[in-house]
């Protein structure tokens, strides 16, 4: 009995690391397309990046061209789909690029909740209105407070497209990101930040 057991406990462990190994496989893959996606793309001239730890997503301005590179990893479900279709170099990764124009509105959801939002669209009017500084005002009003047992941070962009209206980068999950909270909190709202200076 104690002996299979043991074998039982053995196998799950195996599985057990087999599946941390492929995981950290898989985010190290993920990041190295990150990376690459601004030298494949005509005219792109990165001057601010983001790419996660964890290889969970990517951002990319150029400010000369106004476009962004958003970028994240694949679902696990696609991955697999993916490494069907390609088992020797698999892309992992789903991206887009957006002109400045079409953002209309950034958010910080937590846990599902919008904590912060950022109209782009309420800038511009903003500073039509009232000049400049109706711009600045419009475009970064907004508060953001977190819980300090939030399991996800989320940067969500709104976009001009009908096809695809927005966006989601995920910053912060907790089953993934465990203890990296006091890190990625922080980024997030600091890339919300300059999205909003750079769109407005």
């Amino acid at each position: 009995m104690m002996t299979i057991f043991f074998l039982f406990f053995l196998v799950v462990v195996v599985l057990i690391v087999t599946q941390g190994l492929k995981k950290g496989k898989d985010n190290k893959l993920a990041k190295q397309q990150f990376e690459n996606l601004a030298s494949g793309i005509p005219g792109f001239k990165t001057d601010k990046s983001f790419t996660h730890q964890n290889g969970a997503c990517f951002i990319a301005l150029d400010n000369s061209s106004k476009r962004l590179i958003l970028a994240k990893k694949l679902s696990n479900a696609d991955m697999m789909m993916a490494k069907l279709h390609n088992k020797v170099n698999p892309v992992l990764i789903s991206h887009t690029v957006v002109n400045y124009d079409d953002v209309i509105k950034t958010e910080i959801i937590a846990d599902g909740q919008t904590v912060s939002s950022k109209s782009i669209s309420r800038a511009l009017v903003g500073g039509l209105m009232f000049g400049v500084a109706g711009a600045v005002v419009g475009g970064t009003s907004g508060t953001t407070t977190f819980s300090k047992n939030v399991n996800s941070i989320t940067l969500k962009l709104l976009i001009n497209d009908v096809l695809n209206p927005s966006y989601e980068l995920p910053f912060f999950n907790k089953k993934t990101d465990a203890g990296l909270l006091a890190k990625y909190q922080p980024l997030c709202q600091s890339w919300q930040d300059t999205l909003t200076v750079a769109l407005a």
